[in-house]
């Protein structure tokens, strides 16, 4: 799951996302899953939460493991950062296996998750030049004060 800081992304919405990547892998919906969607759909509602959450850990249980991947939380709205820490917590405990990138300033999911490893990955300079030496080249540039300059910024980036 990608987190968009132009979307609300609430925590409901990544159970949902969730939940629906783990029952396109069962051979067939369950019935009383699919009775339960159209009485709320039939009324104009969402199921909630809590039973997103019951019904993903349910289906979840039918796989040996289950990796989750979330990219980018450092753009998730800090009003649901507290409630992504507490579902990812949840979801350790169901045995999932989380990966996630954020940029070093957001601790809040490294303070919290148990049994998690930080592996830190910064844009090296020289790398930087020497992509952007081979970009340019592809694209026929033939200006050499473009490439001087491109240099001068990939100092700044300051490793992102």
């Amino acid at each position: 799951m990608y987190f968009d800081h132009k979307r609300v992304q609430a925590t409901a919405d990544v159970i949902a996302c969730l939940l629906k990547q783990v029952l396109t892998r069962l051979d067939d919906v369950p019935p009383a899953l699919v009775t339960s969607y159209d009485d709320h759909a039939s009324k104009g509602k969402r199921l909630d939460q809590s039973t997103l959450l019951q019904l993903l850990t349910t289906h979840s249980k039918k796989f040996s493991t289950v990796y989750a991947i979330f990219d980018a939380l450092d753009e998730c709205s800090e009003s649901y950062q507290s409630d992504l820490v507490t579902l990812f917590g949840t979801l350790q405990l169901s045995g999932y296996r989380l990966l996630g990138s954020f940029r070093p300033h957001l601790s809040t999911f490294q303070k919290v998750l148990s049994n998690s490893q930080i592996l830190e990955v910064r844009a090296n300079e020289s790398d930087l030049n020497k992509y952007v030496a081979a970009r340019l080249k592809e694209k026929g540039n033939k200006i050499s004060e473009l490439e001087d300059k491109c240099g001068q910024l990939a100092k700044g980036v300051d490793g992102l």
